[in-house]
């Protein structure tokens, strides 16, 4: 499975937002987050790429966890990235995940992270991944697609507070290596997971910032793109 280069990725994003009241600039650092690439193309030879990006509406909120109308999720995909992602084909790809096994009940994910480091430098772990997906099964959250994934281990008692978040069947074995278990098997798991929502969290900036964590004074994130 080959990795999604940010450029590709930062290309098929803009093939598929432009369509969308010019509101929001977004700048693609081509050597940055710690990913390489190839320099084909027409932004062969610059350092950044600036999208001015057309929105139907104001953005509420751009963490991904938050990011629930429309505007907000095509800015949060193109701000963070997940484990996977989509080619310019449609197809699902690698993207932080390098690689994956699934075991053979289909009830255990194990994922392997490549390396990717947040805006801020601090690198992009599994734990990251973690609690992301805690927050989407947060009940003080109320995520309008936490239903999904409730074939994770334990996440009908997490969202009914019957157990600590931390009990959720995801969990980080090293920096590197996400283990997520399922109480069933889902057909549809892994393209779940390159939704939005799924998209790994700097807790530290949250707890940090509150509500100002997603101005672009704050922001931190890990996605081909960064708001300015």
């Amino acid at each position: 499975r080959a990795a999604l280069s940010w450029r590709a990725r930062a290309r098929h994003l803009v093939r598929l937002l432009l369509p969308a009241v010019l509101t929001a600039v977004l700048v693609m650092l081509l050597a940055g987050c710690g990913q390489g690439g190839d320099s084909s193309g027409d932004e062969a030879g610059a350092d950044h790429l600036v999208l001015r990006y057309r929105m139907a509406d104001r953005p509420r909120d751009l963490d991904p966890q938050m990011a629930v109308t429309q505007t907000d999720r095509q800015l949060a995909a193109m701000l963070f990235t997940g484990l996977l992602g989509y080619d310019a084909a449609g197809k699902l790809a690698p993207a932080v995940a390098e690689s994956w096994t699934v075991s053979d009940d289909g009830l255990r994910y194990l994922f392997r992270l490549r390396p990717t480091t947040w805006t801020n430098g601090e690198p992009v772990t599994a734990q990251d991944f973690a609690n992301g997906i805690r927050r989407i099964l947060d009940p003080d959250i109320r995520h309008p697609l936490a239903p999904l994934f409730l074939a994770i281990e334990n996440s009908e008692d997490v969202r009914r507070r019957k157990v600590a978040a931390s009990k959720l069947g995801v969990r980080a074995i090293d920096t590197d290596i996400l283990e997520i278990d399922l109480v069933r098997p889902m057909p549809g798991f892994l393209a779940l997971l390159a939704d939005p929502a799924a998209s790994p969290v700097p807790l530290a900036t949250i707890r940090r910032y509150k509500r100002a964590r997603t101005t672009p004074q704050r922001i931190v994130s890990n996605g081909p793109f960064r708001l300015e």
